[in-house]
């Protein structure tokens, strides 16, 4: 987990008497408080993990190895990269010492790793562009006009943060604002345009809606791939959050299957509004839609009424019978909030924080600190004696 450097000091302090020295540091040049830190979820302890640079709206991805490679940031690390690889002992921290940076400063940008184990990273604010890492031998950025023509204006960009999806072909979907691609990354072509998600407002930051793949299938040999796409904020939801007038949100959906011969948005509703939500893949191939607001858009103060319900969507059932809502959370969590699947099939929930620096009092949507888990109902007794795989017996042979 992180926290941002730029805010000044954390309530956490740094272990074995270390302080971070940042001249650049807008705030506490001199810090000998955390901010990033491991969680372990089985005893619900947090330990300090040292990180140097800024990586507020920074992004990331796993390696094939589980090292997380987080990339750009804020002010002095719009250019850093920073490596997480796991251990056992407990003893493990952030690695900011590698000498090669991004070839550009990037925030607001999105990762995905891809089949030879390098990491492409795509867009951010002003960067119309990609690049890899680890790079070749001379290789630096490569330019992507498609990001350009996705922004509605230089205050309210709404092609931040794009949805990137590997396809079964080995390209790349691309999606910003309303409009999506297939890149051929590997020789910097477009070999495929999309057609515009219907509807009437953008999709990504700061509008923020939310995206998967859907569960692929053994019967097609894996190869139908169908992206899934929800929420988000009118045109007109940034320039009126920006003058205290919070519209409701997207609740429109689309599902498109990008490898048919002639790809077309199927659209249906969510039970309600929308944006800055979480959605993720459950261990049963259903989708849990989390976390976010019911108007306005992503930002500081930019929105007035929080989603405090999970949505469950059910991919396969008839068409007006997917949506589910379940139980209420009774806490907010809107702009930099989060949610990740657990190993017991749980869903982690953390973070909200729609100001500029720390408020904890005397606001409705108060800098959040408390995480949460949400048990999807997989896991009561009656479903988990029915359908709970057991493991029989563990093959010797490996795996190349």
């Amino acid at each position: 987990m992180f926290d941002r450097t730029n805010f000044g000091p954390s309530q956490l302090m740094l272990d074995k008497g270390r302080c971070r020295d940042n001249p650049k540091d807008s705030v506490l040049t001199h810090d000998c408080t955390a901010h990033s830190i491991e969680y372990n979820i089985g005893s619900n302890r947090i330990r300090p993990l040292f990180i140097f640079t800024d990586t507020w709206c920074s992004s990331g991805a796993f390696a094939s190895n589980g090292t997380l490679v987080q990339t750009g940031g804020s002010s002095d690390g719009g250019s850093d990269i920073c490596y997480f690889t796991p251990c056992s002992g407990g003893n493990c921290d952030w690695d900011n010492s590698q000498p090669t940076k991004l070839a550009t400063d990037r925030w607001y940008a999105s990762n995905q790793i891809l089949p030879d184990n390098r990491i492409i990273i795509v867009g951010g604010n002003t960067k119309f562009n990609y690049e890899f890492v680890p790079k070749s031998t001379g290789e630096g950025v490569f330019s992507l006009p498609f990001l350009s023509q996705t922004v509605t204006t230089a205050q309210a960009e709404n092609n931040l943060y794009p949805f990137l999806h590997l396809s079964s072909d080995g390209n790349l979907f691309i999606f910003a604002n309303r409009d999506s691609i297939l890149l051929d990354y590997k020789n910097n072509v477009v070999v495929k345009s999309f057609p515009k998600m219907p509807g009437d407002g953008p999709r990504n930051h700061p509008s923020t809606g939310s995206s998967v793949i859907l569960p692929l299938s053994a019967a097609d040999g894996f190869t139908k791939v169908e992206v899934f796409i929800c929420g988000g904020s009118p045109d007109n939801g940034f320039t009126s959050a920006n003058a205290g007038i919070f519209v409701d949100a997207l609740r429109s959906c689309g599902r498109m299957v990008i490898t048919d011969q002639s790809p077309s948005w199927s659209m249906e509703d969510m039970p309600g509004p929308r944006t800055m939500s979480d959605m993720i893949i459950l261990p049963n191939g259903e989708v849990i839609i989390i976390n976010g607001a019911r108007n306005g858009v992503a930002g500081w103060g930019m929105a007035n009424t929080s989603v405090l319900t999970p949505y469950l969507y059910r991919p396969t059932a008839p068409f007006g019978r997917r949506f589910f809502t379940l139980a209420a959370t009774s806490i907010s969590r809107m702009y930099h909030s989060t949610a990740n699947i657990l190993p017991d099939g749980r869903v982690f929930v953390g973070g909200s924080n729609p100001h500029f620096g720390y408020v904890f009092t005397g606001t409705p949507f108060p800098t959040e600190l408390q995480l949460e888990a949400c048990s999807p109902y997989y896991l009561e007794n009656v479903y988990t004696k029915l359908f709970r795989p057991k493991i029989t017996s563990v093959s010797s042979s490996s795996v190349s």
